[in-house]
């Protein structure tokens, strides 16, 4: 079904509303006038009896006064006999047998309506019965008249509402329009203008400027992230060329051969890890697993497997791997699955002793505060520059020379994206000599 346009759905509601009221005023004014011209009437045929009724109260004894030319009056003395009687026939056989004070609309055969007023007049010699009758076909046919007058009348005004709306609303949706254009022509860092004024327009051209930039940062990103992965599986991938043509060179040398597929090995693993981490961001960027959660005691679980993990990887080094764990409520829970505690963990132990080198340090530290839990891991290797810390957790981030030895950039940028998953934060810093990750979890 198509859907009509913005103008002229507000065009149609403001003539729908301007037909309902009107509708309602012209009704209102017609009963209005209807019911004045009919007391008016009414008015005028009690005023008609009171001479009468008058008459009568003072001199009982005598007959009424002759009824003056043009009025409509019907008397009957006490006994019911008709004393004056100037009403049509029609209306005297309408009349009832004795008056009462009220009043009622009578219509002949010849279309002609008719306002009849009765009076009872109590006298010493008995009770007077009086009728007046006022003809108001002329007010019937004047209603009529303004019937159509106001339908006229009501039809002008509504094209006139109509067209005022028109360009009313065409007036209120040009800037839009305008909006509209502008924004299918922008290019580069354009942006929509905004205005000085604080209005709805303003507010609209904001937000839409902070969704362009947002999909803009977005695609810079996106386009900045294919770019480094491009470059950092180049270099790999042509390392594990090379090493498998050295090797197919010394197929014949056991020894050569070895060491060939050992390097080929180590590329491939690089490879492996360098995929898994960029498709476990692009995982945590579209958020398309649902939240899992997991309390202190898994946690503090997954941290000592992830030790002892790096432990035995490190098992030919002179490298000591501590830690210090103090969980005081194992049963309070964070935002966040065993597995994402695991891949923080790896990579902080990874990034860990490969700083560190054949000797050295790393310790593990794991604390409850009131709200969060703290993941800290510290070594006492070589440190980053102060400048490398603002981006140490972007992707592809590097800081040299020791720190970065086979890694690939993206093991800091993983673990500061699950801690934001799951609401945490993370934070680095140099200990002089050392350097030492955060990860803050909050408590569910």
């Amino acid at each position: 079904m198509t859907r009509l346009r913005i103008r002229t759905r507000l065009v149609a509601g403001t003539a729908v509303v301007g037909v309902i009221v009107l509708a309602v005023a012209l009704i209102v004014a017609r009963v209005e006038i209807s019911q004045l011209l009919h007391d008016s009437a009414v008015q005028l045929a009690r005023t008609d009896l009171s001479s009468f009724a008058v008459d009568l109260q003072r001199n009982p004894g005598e007959p009424p006064d002759t009824v003056a030319n043009g009025l409509l009056i019907v008397v009957k003395d006490p006994s019911g006999r008709v004393v004056r009687d100037t009403a049509p026939d029609d209306v005297r056989r309408a009349l009832p047998a004795v008056a009462s004070d009220s009043d009622f609309t009578f219509g002949d055969d010849e279309g002609r309506s008719y306002v009849v007023v009765g009076r009872l007049v109590q006298t010493s010699e008995g009770d007077w019965s009086l009728w007046a009758a006022r003809d108001v076909s002329s007010s019937r046919s004047a209603v009529s008249g303004i019937d159509l007058v106001f339908v006229l009348m009501g039809i002008g005004l509504l094209v006139v509402l109509v067209l005022a709306s028109w360009f009313l609303v065409r007036g209120a949706l040009r800037p839009v329009e305008e909006m509209r254009r502008h924004a299918e022509t922008l290019a580069g860092d354009e942006l929509l203008p905004v205005g000085d004024n604080d209005d709805e327009l303003a507010r609209l051209a904001s937000t839409l400027n902070d969704s362009v930039s947002r999909v803009r940062d977005a695609a810079w990103r996106e386009r900045r992230m294919v770019s480094d992965a491009a470059h950092e599986l180049r270099t790999p991938l042509a390392g594990l060329a090379a090493e498998l043509e050295l090797t197919r060179r010394h197929h014949d040398d056991p020894q050569q051969l070895d060491a060939g597929l050992v390097s080929a090995q180590r590329s491939a693993q690089r490879l492996g890890e360098l995929a898994t981490n960029l498709l476990e961001l692009s995982r945590l960027d579209e958020a398309e697993a649902p939240p899992e959660t997991a309390d202190a005691s898994e946690i503090t679980a997954e941290m000592l497997d992830a030790i002892d993990r790096a432990r035995t990887l490190v098992a030919d080094r002179r490298l000591r791997i501590d830690d210090d764990i103090v969980v005081a409520d194992p049963g309070a829970r964070y935002e966040i699955g065993t597995m994402a505690i695991s891949r923080v963990a790896d990579n902080l132990l990874s990034n860990a002793t490969r700083a560190v080198g054949a000797r050295g340090t790393v310790v593990v530290r794991v604390k409850q505060d009131v709200d969060v839990l703290v993941i800290r891991v510290e070594d006492d290797g070589p440190g980053v520059p102060e400048d490398f810390l603002p981006v140490a957790f972007e992707r592809f981030s590097r800081s040299d020379p020791a720190r970065q030895r086979e890694g690939s950039g993206l093991g800091l940028a993983l673990v500061a994206a699950i801690a934001h998953a799951a609401g945490g934060a993370v934070r680095a810093e140099n200990l002089g000599p050392g350097f030492a990750v955060e990860v803050r979890l909050p408590k569910m």
